[in-house]
C-alpha cells in the first residue's frame, strides 16, 4: 500500500470560508483517486467555526474527497484546549459523513505515529 502522506500547516483566524478554501485548495493539489494520509497542523490557528458550520465544511470535504475502495486518514494537531475539544465533536459528527478515519492529537509526532502505522484502528 502507498503511503501518500501531506502535512498542512495553518496559522491565524480559522473560519468556516478559510476552511473551505483550505480543502477547496488541498483537493486541487492532491489526487483523489489515491490513498493518502493527511496532517492538518492547528498549533497556530485561532478557531472561529461552529457546529453547524462544521457540517457544512464535512458536506464539502465528502464531495471533495470521498472516493469508494480507497482509505483516507487525517489527522490534527493543536494543543489549544478549546481547539481540542473542537476536534473531538469534529471527529465524531464526520462518522455521520463516512470519514471513519480521522484523529486529533496534542503533538505532530503522535499524529505521525496514526497516520503511518499499517493497521486501521
Amino acid at each position: 500500500e502507498e503511503k501518500n502522506l501531506r502535512t498542512i500547516e495553518c496559522e491565524g483566524l480559522l473560519t468556516k470560508e478559510n476552511a473551505l478554501l483550505l480543502i477547496s485548495g488541498v483537493r486541487q493539489a492532491q489526487d483523489r483517486e489515491r490513498n493518502y494520509q493527511r496532517l492538518y497542523d492547528l498549533s497556530h490557528i485561532e478557531l472561529e467555526v461552529s457546529i453547524k458550520e462544521f457540517e457544512e465544511i464535512l458536506t464539502k470535504a465528502r464531495e471533495l474527497f470521498q472516493v469508494p475502495m480507497h482509505k483516507h486518514k487525517v489527522a490534527f494537531v493543536s494543543s489549544d484546549p478549546f481547539v481540542l475539544e473542537l476536534l473531538s465533536v469534529y471527529k465524531t459528527v464526520s462518522l455521520r459523513y463516512a470519514f471513519h478515519h480521522v484523529e486529533y492529537f496534542r503533538n505532530r509526532y503522535l499524529a505521525l505515529q496514526w497516520l503511518t502505522a499499517s493497521h486501521e484502528n
